[in-house]
């Protein structure tokens, strides 16, 4: 079933001025496999598929892109 929307009541949404932008973010190799190395080894995989335990196992060779 097709609904029509009111497009008259839409909020208009202002700009957001964000402080924190890339440039600020520092991510290193190593702090990627620190990451993956912290995954919890009981949880499922997400929505990329991939279990934790791959990604752990791996995470020496997949933390450079």
């Amino acid at each position: 079933m097709f609904t029509r929307e009111d497009t008259d009541t839409i909020p208009i949404m202002n700009e957001r001025q964000e402080s924190v932008t890339l440039r600020d973010v520092i991510i290193t190799h190593d702090l990627v496999e620190k990451k993956l190395n912290k995954f919890n080894l009981s949880k499922s995989a997400g929505q990329n598929g991939f279990q934790p335990r791959i990604l752990k196992e791996l995470s020496s060779a997949i933390k450079v892109p």
